[in-house]
């Protein structure tokens, strides 16, 4: 499943970070290699939490606020800072990163107020979530895209030492994966992502979820920081949306005189 390739890259992002934060305990690392952990943190959680919001999409949730358009307060990274070109192509990636999990908040919001619209049968409403839908569908896909091309870029950054020479096996990214979720606690190192995104408890409690059905299937026997940022990329480059997202009928039979049916994913 793509969803799951990206699971799997999100938890080889927490046990790479893991790796450079131990490496920053052992001896003094470079603030490049200190940003770089504080981007695979960003991965790590920004991944985990947009696969909770893609697989809330399921569930059939109503608001009955469904006059208005969806708003969500914008994600804001707080940023990276220090010389070279690292610390650019670091806010590219947590700014493509915030946009991903606003687009698809303001999708999960938007099917919602469809599925309250249809349920009290306000055609005009319909329309006006159904129309949001389909921008936020395609908002959702460019973003992910997007997404995809700055780990592209940042991937520069990550062929010298201590960050190319960190190698974990998929045995010890599970590892990692089992320890946070037997602890019911995200690591210090990952936790400033959580509050910038001002993630919900109902959010973080998803998040645990899908990092306990993270099965590592797609992930090869040794990941290395190195290649960290192609895995994700490639990963994300496989998330197509709209396998996710509501199966929307053709307009005029969701607002016809037909019975109104709420969609199901």
């Amino acid at each position: 499943m793509t969803k799951e390739n990206a699971k799997d890259a999100a938890a080889g992002c927490t046990a790479i970070g893991g790796g450079i934060a131990g490496v920053g305990a052992l001896s003094p690392v470079s603030p490049a290699a200190v940003g770089f952990g504080g981007g695979m943190a960003i991965g790590q959680g920004g991944f985990y939490l947009a696969a909770a919001i893609w697989d809330s999409f399921a569930k059939e949730e109503v608001d009955s606020n469904f006059d208005r358009l969806p708003i969500v307060a914008p994600v804001r990274f707080r940023p990276f800072e220090g010389e070279g070109e690292i610390f650019a192509s670091l806010n590219s990636f947590a700014s493509a990163v915030g946009e991903m999990l606003d687009s698809s908040r303001l999708l999960l919001q938007a099917t919602k107020k469809l599925r309250g619209a249809i349920g009290r049968r306000s055609q005009d409403a319909a329309v006006l979530q159904w129309q949001a839908t389909q921008t936020l569908l395609d908002r959702v896909q460019a973003s992910i895209a997007y997404c995809s091309l700055t780990l592209r870029d940042l991937n520069r950054y990550a062929q010298e030492p201590p960050i190319a020479d960190i190698k974990v096996s998929r045995d010890e990214v599970l590892q990692t994966r089992d320890r946070i979720f037997t602890s019911g606690n995200i690591p210090e190192f990952e936790q400033f992502v959580f509050e910038d995104t001002k993630a919900t408890r109902e959010e973080i409690r998803l998040v645990f979820e899908e990092m306990r059905s993270t099965s590592g299937r797609s992930l090869p026997p040794i990941i290395s920081g190195k290649e960290i940022c192609l895995l994700m990329s490639r990963s994300l480059n496989r998330v197509v949306i709209r396998e996710y997202a509501i199966d929307l009928p053709d307009l005029w039979d969701l607002i016809g005189t037909g019975p109104f049916v709420p969609p199901r994913v």
